[in-house]
């Protein structure tokens, strides 16, 4: 997807909560195939459903090339997905549970 389309798509704001007292603010730059992407400062975040039977939600960090090959289509996603999900369980993540 090129960058001038990245700008057009309508931007959307989430709240996460870190701690008591620090929040940070992502700005939805994708919302399509079933997978959210956002943006804060220079970092990326993937919002998807991790589960097979039930809903999983989970939010991870992506890099930004993953960000870009992401959002070129649903293939790629998927590729995204796994190589992601492959990073967490290499890191002693559970990446079937929710961490929202």
């Amino acid at each position: 997807m090129k960058a001038s389309k990245i700008a057009r798509l309508p931007a959307k704001r989430l709240c996460i909560h870190q701690s008591s007292t620090e929040k940070h603010m992502l700005t939805k730059i994708y919302d399509q195939h079933g997978i959210e992407i956002f943006k804060e400062d220079c970092r990326f975040f993937v919002r998807y459903d991790a589960g097979a039977h039930m809903v999983t939600p989970r939010l991870d960090e992506i890099s930004q090339e993953e960000a870009g090959v992401a959002m070129t289509g649903p293939t790629s996603a998927e590729q995204v997905l796994l190589s992601l999900q492959k990073r967490l369980q290499a890191a002693g993540v559970d990446p079937f549970k929710t961490n929202v």
